[in-house]
This record gives C-alpha cells, sequence and structure tokens, in this order.
C-alpha cells in the first residue's frame, strides 16, 4: 500500500509503511538504502541531505517485481477478471526481473 498522495502524513505514517524502528530516524529512510526501495514512485524521497515527511507523498515499499503481479485482470464480458495468461506472464516477468 503506498503511502497518500495530499493530506495530513507523519514519520509514524512512514515508519508503518517501510518499517524501521523507535525511535524514528529519518536518515534511515533516504531512498535506496534499505528501507525506501529506488523505484519511480519513490524518486521524490531524497537520497542525501535534509528530508521532510512532505517528501514521502505516494512513496511504496513495494519492488518493481512485486508491482507487475498487480497487472493480471481483463474484462471477459464486461467484468474484470484474473487472466491466467497473464498471470503466468507476470510470474515468468517477476523470476527474470529477480534474476538479474
Amino acid at each position: 500500500m503506498a503511502l497518500p498522495g495530499s493530506g495530513p502524513i507523519s514519520w509514524e505514517m512512514i515508519r508503518a509503511e517501510f518499517g524501521g524502528g523507535y525511535p524514528i530516524y529519518a536518515d534511515q529512510y533516504y531512498r535506496g538504502r534499505g528501507l525506501v526501495p529506488d523505484v519511480p514512485a519513490n524518486y521524490g524521497v531524497p537520497t542525501s541531505g535534509p528530508i521532510y515527511a512532505s517528501q514521502f507523498y505516494n512513496a511504496v515499499k513495494a519492488t518493481p517485481s512485486a508491482q507487475l503481479r498487480r497487472w493480471t485482470k481483463g474484462r471477459v464480458k464486461g467484468v474484470l477478471t484474473d487472466l491466467p495468461g497473464l498471470i503466468d506472464r507476470r510470474e515468468a516477468e517477476v523470476k527474470l526481473w529477480n534474476s538479474k
């Protein structure tokens, strides 16, 4: 689940999304340093320097390979349905991604 795209955002919400302990230290939440993956959705999160909670709008914990599994549906007779062919394709893509 992603953090909100607007409205209030707190370090507690960020900790709940990405993990981490107490007390919350902002420097553990730099993009690409373990807790926050370096993916396009997180490009607003800095890799160094000042860091603010407001830079985490729409940030996600999921890795790119995990995001692939979300795209397995299509419309069958107007009903959104999981398609076995897409499920197999996404699993193959995840396997390929993770083999790099």
